[in-house]
């Protein structure tokens, strides 16, 4: 769709996929820029929430931290993106962890080693939302509701494993598309006063919001087969947090073993969906 995807939720069957969800995109102000320095993602979530005049204050020692919230306004200048790795930055960012990055992943290394020494706090509702296509709000956000209240299908209506539901091309999202909003996570760490207490929030709060996530594509297409990828599960505090959890709610879980879940793992997945891709095609 002409946009930097990442921090997805698909729903895949051989070389078909649908894409059930995906993170609440943040702005990536200067584009491919912003992915080596953390303040500006930590920027682009304060200005995405009326707080871009404290930008500069926060951020004295950038000199483009005035002219910042200007760049944000400007679409062409600051491309959207939902990818995971983006949210982490702005977490190291707000919490003045890493403004700018010397090496790859340096900010969400920062962040799981200081989260690593912490007790995590008590994971707060309203910290995440679940929202459709639609705008409807789900999730933590609305915790008191029942699921049914929340929007969610009703007990008749959830598709069953044994329904043998499927993705197809073309097809869409059943129950229009579940996008994960981790910006409110952010948005309380920016008045954090502990870094290390709010290292420990974000990890805590960033895996009980994506298992909730997962359970909420699992209601709509009765697939409880997950698949877990992609260079965030390098973090160990969120790869076993999730390997813990969502089998306890009964998921069968699938990880990297023998290759890298970043690039490496991804590239041999495009690889197979383009063998089965081509396989149809011979067929037909």
């Amino acid at each position: 769709d002409g946009e930097a995807w990442g921090g997805e939720l698909l729903w895949v069957a051989g070389g078909e996929f649908v894409r059930l969800g995906h993170l609440r995109p943040l702005r990536l102000p200067g584009g491919d820029r912003a992915a080596r320095e953390p303040w500006r993602m930590a920027a682009a979530l304060l200005h995405a929430s009326g707080r871009g005049d404290e930008i500069a204050r926060r951020f004295p020692g950038q000199p483009a931290a005035a002219l910042l919230a200007q760049v944000l306004a400007r679409p062409a200048l600051s491309p959207p993106s939902s990818s995971l790795g983006r949210h982490f930055d702005a977490a190291a960012g707000l919490l003045g962890l890493c403004e700018v990055m010397h090496n790859e992943a340096e900010a969400a290394i920062a962040l799981e080693r200081l989260a690593s020494g912490t007790a995590a706090p008590e994971v707060t509702p309203g910290d995440w939302r679940i929202c459709d296509a639609g705008g409807a709000l789900r999730g933590q956000a609305d915790g008191a509701r029942s699921r049914t209240d929340r929007g969610a299908p009703a007990a008749g209506s959830v598709p069953q494993p044994d329904d043998r539901a499927h993705p197809y091309a073309g097809a869409q999202p059943p129950g229009g598309t579940l996008e994960l909003d981790l910006h409110p996570l952010l948005l309380r760490l920016a008045d954090e006063p502990e870094p290390a207490r709010g290292a420990a929030r974000f990890q805590a709060t960033l895996a009980a919001a994506l298992v909730a996530w997962v359970e909420e594509a699992r209601q709509r297409t009765g697939c409880a087969t997950v698949v877990l990828s992609g260079g965030c599960l390098h973090n160990r505090l969120l790869a076993d947090a999730l390997h813990a959890a969502l089998p306890a709610r009964g998921f069968e879980v699938l990880g990297a073993r023998r290759l890298s879940p970043g690039d490496a793992g991804l590239a041999l997945g495009q690889a197979w969906v383009a063998m089965h891709r081509l396989a149809a095609t011979k067929e037909d």
